[in-house]
């Protein structure tokens, strides 16, 4: 006898969610989300509804960056780089997080992601463009530490 069973996870937080037969919809006990649920094929397999693909929680990242809500925009690629670590736009979005979108000095932490990044694009217009947002953030941090602090204190 051959079983196969999926077991539905919350999209949002990544909780085993419990099912009611039949129910509509469940809440999370991890999070609190409420999620729509569907019976997707007659063996009897659970899918949640509406469940982001990667793409989308990576362009949510980019939203709540854009609007500068830092916190929910690290929890969207924090998520993404769960499901993709491989993938440059999700590295990137951490950087630009981590440095609210290069206004922010972070004591060079952010160099390791940043050249990830550059080194998981698939192009060189690509790379060359994230090397180039990134050097201009360092020249910017440079001259702000060597203006309050002198020569000692640049970063590479």
């Amino acid at each position: 006898m051959d079983i196969n069973l999926q077991v539905p996870l919350c999209p949002m937080c990544g909780g085993v969610l419990k099912i009611d037969s039949g129910a509509t919809s469940v809440k999370c006990k991890w999070c609190r989300n409420t999620i729509l649920v569907f019976e997707a094929k007659k063996q009897g397999r659970v899918s949640v509804d509406g469940i982001p693909t990667l793409a989308d929680r990576i362009d949510s990242g980019y939203t709540f960056l854009n609007i500068g809500d830092y916190e929910r925009a690290f929890e969207a690629f924090d998520y993404a780089i769960q499901m993709a670590p491989n993938n440059y736009r999700v590295w990137w979005g951490l950087v630009l997080v981590g440095t609210e979108n290069f206004t922010t000095y972070r004591d060079g932490i952010f160099k390791k992601q940043a050249l990830k990044a550059v080194n998981l694009a698939p192009d060189l217009v690509s790379q060359n463009r994230m090397r180039s947002q990134y050097n201009k953030y360092i020249e910017a941090v440079n001259e702000n530490l060597e203006y309050h602090y002198g020569d000692g204190w640049k970063q590479n």
